[in-house]
């Protein structure tokens, strides 16, 4: 049986123990919370490195990359964690998955199976808006295809200005000159401190999730953009999101989400994360050697026969 190890970043999820077969070959699957501290990171990590065959990191803010004029990766950015991971990354035997090829082939594949099963049905003519459009700038790339009318919360929820976005090249502005600055000066911590912009922000944030059609949220900061939103917010809404718990879905359900989409197939019987599911593959593929291919992970899923999670809770 192999293990793998892997140290969850969410303040929100439980440490998790489970077995599972994958791929002909039974996995023990330990998940441990760190409540997003870095240095718990490292020595959890450090702990089971001797005891697991792979590790992996949950629900971490992945590099942003996109196809356009530019690309921003993991040395790039400002972020601690981010450098903390760079640094770790290099002192561990074992493979060490954060799941960005998993993550970003499963997205792919998710809306190609929806475009060929429903057409542009979910998304056409739409106003789209982005928590996170670093973060799902894949999802992005996908959906514009459907609507011009994108927004994106970045300057909102990331730096605590309070600005929304209204294009992909407002975008790519941001993330090249504006946010490598507002994180290193600490703006956003600023905004929350502040009792009248933080106000400001959030109604601004609750103004634009209630006019939009479709919201799009990264998996790593679910409740943490829209774990505030009531039933005015959400009520009729299509949600965009990956590894979607019971907990997670029960909450659009109470807010009257009307579809729910997880980019993240349920190819097992439980809901399992990115970064694990990237090292399972990893295991079962070549022993941990390399990190799969976004092809070669889409052809795993289609060899499993897996669907895209398209959830509707209260019917079609």
């Amino acid at each position: 049986m192999k293990t793998i190890a892997a140290v969850n970043l969410s303040t929100n999820e439980k440490n998790i123990d489970f077995q599972v077969r994958f791929l002909e070959n039974d996995f023990h699957i330990i998940h441990i919370k760190t409540e997003n501290d870095m240095d718990k990171v490292a020595r959890v990590l450090k702990k089971w490195e001797d005891r697991a065959d792979a590790l992996a990191i949950e629900n971490l803010r992945l590099p942003f990359q996109t196809d356009l004029d530019f690309q921003t990766d993991l040395d790039g950015l400002p972020d601690q964690a981010d450098y903390k991971l760079s640094e770790l990354a290099g002192f561990f035997k074992k493979p060490l998955s954060i799941g960005q090829s998993m993550l970003m082939a499963c997205q792919q594949w998710t809306f190609d199976e929806i475009q060929r099963d429903y057409g542009e049905r979910f998304f056409y003519n739409s106003q789209i808006l982005f928590t996170s459009g670093m973060a799902d700038v894949n999802i992005a790339n996908n959906l514009i295809e459907y609507s011009d009318d994108l927004k994106f919360c970045d300057p909102l929820l990331s730096a605590g200005i309070p600005k929304i976005l209204h294009s992909m090249e407002d975008l790519k502005l941001f993330a090249a000159y504006a946010y490598p600055v507002t994180e290193r000066i600490c703006i956003r911590k600023i905004a929350i401190r502040t009792f009248f912009i933080n106000a400001f922000n959030r109604r601004l944030l609750f103004n634009s999730i209630k006019r939009a059609d479709v919201i799009v949220v990264p998996h790593y900061c679910f409740f943490e953009h829209i774990g505030d939103c009531g039933i005015d917010q959400l009520d009729g809404k299509t949600v965009i999101s990956g590894a979607l718990s019971n907990e997670r879905l029960n909450f659009l359900k109470q807010r009257g989400v009307r579809l729910i989409i997880d980019v993240i197939p349920k190819m097992l019987g439980k809901v399992i994360g990115p970064a694990t599911l990237e090292s399972m593959i990893m295991i079962a593929s070549d022993g941990g050697k390399n990190i799969p291919t976004q092809p070669e992970i889409k052809k795993i899923i289609r060899d499993l026969s897996a669907e895209p999670r398209v959830i509707f809770p209260f019917g079609k």
